[in-house]
């Protein structure tokens, strides 16, 4: 533990520094409008069902008129999105996916009602992305690269700006840290499970965010290439299932929700 402090001490002074931060009332982070769009999406979850809004993002202020603005003589004024002239304007955003939202919208749910303990949610997953990061540098290094390495990215305005973001930043750089950690385990611990536990990480990768979609499956097949020098087209097709399940079951929401037509 001892020879691991350094990088102890250094997620400790950034926690430290982004509560002082999260506590502030008027502070916001990089991103304020999507943290803002969030917190209303969270709200219209709670308060009435996630499956009555589809699990769909809706950045609009909670008030029950607003589901009028779904009605065709009112969609002018809803800002969701534009699905086409067919249709026009809807309330419900449909074009990325919002598993991002179900954390934060759980906590409002069982009554959690400062934004303060949103934002520190969000900066456990970002402190702990710093961990991971440090044990990918660590493990394809040294202490003293990984240290550097994690000290580098932690400083940035990448990092600080959005570790206590509500949008999916954190959740997103979590997951996508885990998976490349476990195939770097899986290359010398040939173990099936550690399978599993990717395409289990991938999938909720790609129902909280497309940012990383196709950097993790590059990040896949290239290492196991490099490594192995084989074509695994099975496992591949496995990896490749999780995204393309996730992106399935938006399209199931987005049916639900707009209809077949």
């Amino acid at each position: 533990m001892k020879k691991h402090l350094p990088i102890l001490i250094l997620i400790l002074i950034l926690g430290l520094y982004l509560g002082v931060k999260a506590l502030v009332e008027k502070s916001w982070d990089g991103w304020g409008v999507g943290s803002a769009q969030a917190l209303l999406s969270d709200r219209h979850w709670a308060n009435d069902g996630f499956l009555k809004n589809y699990l769909l993002f809706l950045p609009q202020g909670y008030s029950k008129v607003v589901r009028y603005f779904d009605d065709p003589e009112l969609r002018q004024h809803a800002r969701g999105i534009a699905t086409g002239g067919f249709i026009g304007k809807r309330l419900y955003y449909t074009h990325s996916p919002a598993g991002y939202l179900l954390p934060t919208a759980l906590l409002m749910k069982i009554g959690m009602g400062e934004r303060f303990w949103f934002r520190f949610l969000e900066i456990l997953f970002s402190l702990s992305a710093l961990v991971v990061l440090y044990f990918i540098f660590f493990k394809l290094s040294n202490r003293l690269v990984a240290f550097f390495g994690v000290f580098y990215y932690s400083v940035s305005v990448l990092f600080l700006d959005y570790a206590d973001t509500l949008a999916n930043q954190p959740i997103d750089e979590l997951l996508r840290l885990a998976i490349i950690a476990l195939s770097i385990v899986a290359v010398k611990n040939q173990k099936k499970y550690f399978n599993f536990l990717i395409w289990i990480l991938y999938f909720g990768l790609s129902i909280s965010s497309y940012d990383s979609t196709f950097f993790i499956f590059a990040w896949l097949l290239g290492l196991d290439l490099i490594i192995t020098k084989k074509i695994e087209w099975k496992k591949w097709a496995f990896w490749a299932s999780a995204p393309i399940l996730a992106f399935a079951v938006q399209l199931f929401q987005n049916t639900l929700y707009l209809g077949w037509h």
